[in-house]
C-alpha cells in the first residue's frame, strides 16, 4: 500500500485547488476468546482493512472544502484495485475543483487594490 499512497499523494499535489491531502491505510485485528465449561479455549478473529482518501481546499470566500472517500474490506482478495481508487480520487478532485475555482493569471493581474 505504501507505493499506492505515494502515487496518490503525487497526483493530488498536482491540483492547485488542493491545499492538503491525506491518504491513510489501516489494518485492524480484532480477536475474541471463548472458554467452554470444560476449559476448552476458542479464539475467533478478523482483520479489517480501510483505505481513506481526504482532500481539502478553500472556496473563494475562504470557506474550507473537504472531500472524503474510504474503502473497507475484510478479505485481502476484496481490496480495491487501482482503477477503483484512482476513480474515487478523480471524482473527489473534480468535486473540489468545481467548488474552489482558482482565478486565472489574467484575472489576478486585473485586480485593483
Amino acid at each position: 500500500m505504501g507505493g499506492k499512497s505515494s502515487r496518490l499523494h503525487k497526483i493530488l499535489r498536482a491540483s492547485t485547488a488542493i491545499i492538503n491531502s491525506i491518504v491513510t491505510f489501516t489494518a485492524q485485528a480484532q480477536n475474541a476468546y471463548q472458554v467452554t465449561s470444560e476449559g476448552t479455549q476458542l479464539q475467533f478473529g478478523q482483520i479489517r482493512y480501510r483505505l481513506e482518501l481526504f482532500i481539502q481546499g478553500k472556496a473563494p470566500d475562504g470557506m474550507d472544502i473537504d472531500r472524503y472517500y474510504n474503502f473497507d474490506w475484510v478479505n485481502p482478495a476484496d481490496a480495491p484495485d487501482d482503477d477503483a481508487v484512482y476513480a474515487a480520487e478523480a471524482t473527489m478532485r473534480k468535486e473540489l475543483e468545481a467548488w474552489s475555482p482558482r482565478p486565472s493569471m489574467t484575472q489576478r493581474s486585473d485586480r485593483r487594490y
